[in-house]
């Protein structure tokens, strides 16, 4: 694969979305910089930048479950975050970019490099 394209799940494209508009709730960006952000997510889809990675969801929940025993108890760590940590594990992920903090600390504690924003 290029390391010019990027997998990423339709749970990681639904949480960076997310992420996205929340900001615009929280005030941290305006409006319309949030559009321009989903619409170069959207370009970035289209022109094969990024591509979808297929998921085994049941694999996933054991290995995000995996994930919660090891850190839950220690870190402030939520279910989606050991989620998102679960499946850019099984995508064998080259990075991993997160909004969270805690979510990244998990990403890097268990070797993925990690992009944070």
């Amino acid at each position: 694969m290029s390391s010019s394209r990027h997998r990423r799940s339709r749970v990681t494209s639904i949480e960076v979305r997310n992420a996205i508009r929340r900001n615009v709730v929280r005030k941290d960006i305006a409006e319309g910089l949030a559009v321009r952000c989903l619409r170069a997510l959207d370009d970035d889809i289209v022109c094969g930048r990024m591509i979808r990675k297929p998921v085994v969801w049941e694999a996933a929940f054991e290995r995000a479950e995996e994930l919660s025993e090891r850190f839950a108890m220690h870190r402030h760590a939520r279910a989606a975050d050991v989620l998102h940590v679960a499946v850019a594990l099984m995508s064998e992920v080259q990075r991993f970019a997160s909004l969270d903090g805690i979510q990244a600390e998990i990403a890097r504690t268990v070797g993925l490099q990690t992009v944070t924003f």
